[in-house]
């Protein structure tokens, strides 16, 4: 292998890369149909180092693209129809490659080689282009934190790209999956939400999920969904991240305090909080400072800013569940020039999507519904109502509806303190849309099964 030096210049004499693996490769998909389909799937045209190689493994993937047998005759035709051939290495070097292995039966091993030297490659590159933006000063430091990640990120995800599975492989996998659920006889599959009546609808929330939450405002879709995080957390050592973008971290806490210890929250804010509660408080404090909660309070944070810190924390903890609170606060990563603020919406809820399956955790989205429930008879949201929609509905796995009628001064249960609330389950790819019926207690900020109050 060919040595190579990086001085703090950037300049690289020679860069890392196995010439001999290269011509193995060509050679292999030269005499192999096989071998041909693998190395074309795997690999790309700047993956190989040799200039020649390169020109080589291009000529030969459009020949096949254009539905024809790759062989010699076909590959220098094509390479004389470009007027590479010459850049190929000409008629000697072409037909040493046929010679240059005895079987392809070691592809795979050669492909390997390629790929590993081409990463090395592109390591340098990005470090090059890292340490040139970290010397300008008039970038954003938060711009090149950002540009450094997405360019080091870009690299490792491919190495963890799917490929084509036959049914042969899948069915297996898919039966030892069954296996295991069968083994588990009923119980949460997800993350529990820590309602009896919501879990047995959902199975908890599923692995790379995007879950929304929406309702109009003062319904209690923050409490919600910091109830979820709680119960997770705290009594099912899960890894939680919030990002709240409407509370600071320190009145997400005391209301937390508050929900855990049955402590009314208003007495707290208005300095009447009692001995017993101060006990209450006190009881709670240590398994809530052990609660695996990592909060983020940053006003306007974006799908690249939560990207980077999820990221992060999934690498160095572990990371089970995302909430944020909520879309409509959030900044776009960058500003359309049509101002067109459903796109913009449309393009987070996408990335959301995407990084729940990237993380392979269910993400909680919090969203503010439009007017639409305020002009109904009932008042009862239904999954139109989604402000700003653009996608939405169609990017999300789960779309929960929030329907509480005391909270409107002309419904029955306003006027007899009915605080019983409607879960409503709009839309689930993996199951039956329902509705769930809570207990909603606000001096608590809280909301609780039915099923668990009866219980009791």
């Amino acid at each position: 292998m060919e040595q190579y030096e990086f001085n703090p210049t950037g300049s690289i004499t020679t860069l890392p890369h196995v010439s001999d693996a290269e011509r193995s490769v060509l050679g292999s998909m030269l005499i192999d149909a096989g071998a041909l389909e693998i190395s074309l799937e795997q690999l790309r045209e700047e993956d190989f180092y040799v200039p020649a190689n390169a020109t080589i493994f291009a000529a030969m993937r459009d020949v096949r693209a254009g539905g024809n047998a790759v062989d010699l005759v076909t590959l220098i035709a094509e390479l004389e129809r470009r007027n590479k051939l010459d850049m190929a290495g000409g008629m000697t070097y072409l037909t040493d490659l046929v010679t240059f292995v005895p079987t392809a039966a070691n592809v795979q091993h050669y492909i390997g080689l390629v790929e590993t030297k081409s990463t090395q490659r592109a390591l340098i590159r990005a470090g090059g282009e890292i340490m040139r933006d970290g010397m300008d000063d008039e970038k954003e430091l938060e711009d090149t934190l950002n540009q450094a990640e997405k360019r080091i990120y870009e690299i490792s995800m491919r190495k963890v790209q799917g490929t084509l599975l036959p049914m042969e492989q899948i069915v297996p996998e898919a039966y030892h999956l069954i296996g295991e659920l069968a083994q588990r006889r009923g119980k949460i599959t997800g993350v529990p939400s820590g309602f009896v009546d919501l879990d047995r609808m959902t199975n908890g929330f599923q692995k790379s999920d995007l879950i929304i939450v929406a309702s109009r405002p003062a319904m209690g879709k923050s409490s919600f969904a910091m109830n979820i995080a709680q119960y997770a957390a705290v009594h099912n050592a899960r890894t939680v991240v919030v990002f709240s973008l409407e509370m600071s971290r320190e009145q997400l806490v005391m209301r937390m305090l508050c929900t855990e210890a049955s402590v009314d929250s208003q007495r707290i804010k208005e300095g009447l909080i009692g001995n017993n509660e101060m006990n209450a408080l006190m009881e709670v404090m240590d398994p809530m400072s052990r609660a695996k909660i990592y909060i983020d309070d940053s006003s306007g944070a974006s799908v690249p800013m939560i990207r980077s810190k999820c990221r992060r924390l999934s690498a160095r903890a572990g990371l089970d569940m995302i909430v944020i609170d909520y879309l409509q606060l959030m900044q776009a990563s960058s500003t359309r020039k049509d101002g067109n603020r459903m796109q913009e919406i449309s393009d987070m809820t996408r990335q959301l999507k995407l990084l729940a399956r990237e993380l392979n955790v269910p993400i909680i989205l919090l969203c503010q519904l439009n007017r639409g429930p305020d002009t109904r008879s009932d008042h009862r949201p239904v999954i139109s109502d989604l402000r700003e929609s653009g996608s939405i509905e169609q990017d999300a796995d789960m779309v929960i509806l929030l329907y509480r009628p005391a909270a409107y001064p002309d419904t029955q249960e306003y006027e007899t303190g009915d605080n019983t609330s409607q879960i409503i389950i709009a839309k689930h790819r993996h199951g039956a849309t329902c509705s769930v019926k809570m207990l909603w207690q606000g001096e608590y900020t809280r909301f609780r099964s039915i099923a668990q109050e009866n219980q009791q």
